[in-house]
């Protein structure tokens, strides 16, 4: 496998999603995989909305976003 796409993380808390994508860095580095942190987004649903545009995850900036685009 040289790739994997298209993994979707649902979390209560932005806190709980950071740690989880921190979890899976580890295990894809431990397959030979790297993650992508410029093509990762995180899509925030539901109230309050957080104001800021990024999140800072393995001192990488991950764009928060409205919605997704997807293959396109």
């Amino acid at each position: 496998m040289d790739y994997a796409d298209n993994v979707a993380f649902l979390a209560e808390m932005l806190d709980f999603l950071m740690a989880g994508l921190l979890v899976l860095q580890e295990e894809a580095a431990f397959l030979g995989l790297q993650m992508n942190w410029k093509k990762t987004k995180i899509q925030q649903i539901g109230v309050p909305r957080l104001t800021q545009s990024t999140v800072q995850v393995a001192a990488e900036n991950v764009e928060m976003v409205n919605d997704f685009v997807y293959l396109g």
